[in-house]
């Protein structure tokens, strides 16, 4: 795919701070935020499903040389759409985060929403959490609050704090489906057979995603099961090019990709679409009745590959 000269590779920060997602064992009990930060080392607790574990889905891509580089935090937006939170637990050493919380100055949201916001302060834990990173739970998690100053965010959205003329400079512009369409009707038949054509697999349905300013669109793919074999792509369609990330995962009648999804691959909402001098970068969010994962896709050998320098879950199982 033909590049713009435009340079997204920044300063790599990496956060410590992610928001705390508990995991979900085989016992389906969830780890407490800080055992789950405990059992990390000490450091702010992460938790994504395990690489390796058949029947997920989440297998590790091969490692590129060329990760993009942003400067970026993750948080979600209250239920008012007034504030936004940046989670980070306290492993017995005070909140661990790598980075001034005033560089964040912009929130890219849901289609490349940008809206400009403020840090305000630090937000203690109190004893009513209960560790959902969702909205209700909002007042109770401990980390660095900042307001809107412009504009509103979408309650309970997932957003990417970044600073003014980083990444934001090079967005591409996403347009949703409109509201009560049928997505799964909106890619079509001549698409899904071209799909098929360079996959050599069947569609069993297909999603449109967003459709860009490009002129290109955003979808999902999930593809007819061979055997135990399944399969869905990500795909990004621009003209001749065709983008693929996809995500194999055995059959399994309660989680092939997530829990309690049975064989469907979850909810995907585009974050934002931009371009680097290395090629496209892609932001996804990956929702479930478990959380909520966001994926970073970027470019690289004719394909989409997901970086795992930014990682970032919400956990929102009900008690």
């Amino acid at each position: 795919m033909k590049n713009r000269v435009t340079t997204l590779l920044l300063p790599l920060l990496v956060l410590c701070c992610a928001a705390c997602a508990g995991k979900v064992p085989e016992t389906g009990t969830p780890y407490s935020a800080p055992e789950a930060a405990e059992q990390n080392g000490g450091a702010p607790a992460f938790v994504e499903p395990d690489s390796d574990k058949a029947g997920t889905g989440f297998l590790s891509d091969d490692p590129e040389p060329n990760p993009p580089g942003f400067s970026i935090a993750f948080g979600f937006a209250d239920q008012t759409g007034s504030r936004l939170i940046i989670t980070c637990y306290d492993t017995g050493d005070g909140p661990s985060f790598d980075a001034d919380p005033n560089r964040f100055t912009l929130a890219v949201g849901p289609y490349g929403e940008i809206v400009p916001v403020a840090y305000t302060g630090w937000q203690d834990e109190t004893g009513q959490n209960d560790y959902r990173d969702s909205a209700y739970n909002f007042d109770n998690l401990p980390g660095f609050v900042f307001n809107a100053v412009d504009g509103h965010l979408q309650p309970d959205k997932t957003y990417i704090l970044t600073a003014e003329g980083q990444f934001t400079d090079e967005l591409i512009s996403l347009t949703p489906p409109a509201p009560g369409a049928d997505k799964r009707l909106l890619m079509g038949l001549k698409t899904e057979d071209y799909i098929y054509t360079v996959k050599g697999r069947g569609v069993k349905w297909s999603e449109l995603l967003s459709v860009t300013a490009e002129g290109g669109q955003i979808g999902l793919f999930l593809f007819e099961r061979e055997g135990d074999d399944m399969l869905f792509s990500i795909v990004y369609l621009y003209g001749p090019d065709t983008l693929f990330w996809d995500r194999p995962a055995e059959y399994d009648e309660w989680c092939t990709w997530r829990i309690d999804m049975g064989d469907e691959p979850g909810d995907f909402e585009p974050l934002f679409l931009a371009r680097s001098e290395n090629g496209l970068v892609m932001a996804l969010t990956w929702g479930a009745p478990e959380g909520e994962i966001t994926v970073i896709l970027y470019e690289a050998n004719d394909r989409l590959i997901k970086t795992d320098e930014y990682r970032y879950s919400r956990y929102w199982v009900p008690n």
